[in-house]
């Protein structure tokens, strides 16, 4: 199943709960670059594919249904003016910074959760600059768990596990 007309990357994330949309991460729109990935949901039973993230430049990856899959949590390099440098060499682990961020299923309602890489926020880094990756829902949908990459003071990357409590509805 190629789910672009052009060659390009992607990468597979979660099934939704009935089995019938997988959602996926790719830089499908002609002339987007490597580093401006979208999030889309492909529904395996119509062949219809669903733009859920609109962001052209922006890194949008791992995108994660809730356990009652009326949401999707997804890291975002969005609300970041991000210089990739020379991204020719596939360096993009020098510049990229994201977050973790929580729409609706259908793509409505996006909203940033965490602040790693902002001053002024409790989970500010201090200047380090953070990656947030892989994540997970508890399974009463109540907490997320990500990994989160951050630039130690000598430069090399560290990682430790950060869980998030999302507050009631």
């Amino acid at each position: 199943m190629h789910p672009a007309k052009k060659s390009c990357f992607y990468e597979s994330h979660a099934f939704s709960n009935d089995d019938r949309k997988i959602l996926f991460s790719g830089d499908l729109k002609r002339g987007q670059s490597s580093v401006g990935m979208d999030i889309y949901e492909l529904n395996l039973t119509t062949g219809r594919l669903k733009r859920l993230t609109n962001t052209f430049n922006d890194w949008d990856e791992h995108a994660q249904y809730s356990p009652d899959g009326r949401r999707i949590a997804w890291m975002s390099s969005s609300d970041f003016d991000i210089d990739w440098g020379d991204i020719s060499g596939h360096n993009w682990y020098h510049y990229l910074k994201t977050e973790l961020w929580l729409m609706d299923a259908d793509g409505s309602n996006k909203q940033r959760l965490t602040y790693f890489n902002s001053p002024g926020y409790p989970e500010y880094m201090h200047g380090s600059r953070c990656i947030v990756s892989d994540i997970a829902w508890g399974p009463d949908g109540k907490r997320i768990v990500a990994l989160l990459a951050y630039e130690a003071p000598t430069g090399k990357m560290k990682t430790k596990i950060v869980m998030l409590e999302l507050s009631a509805e």
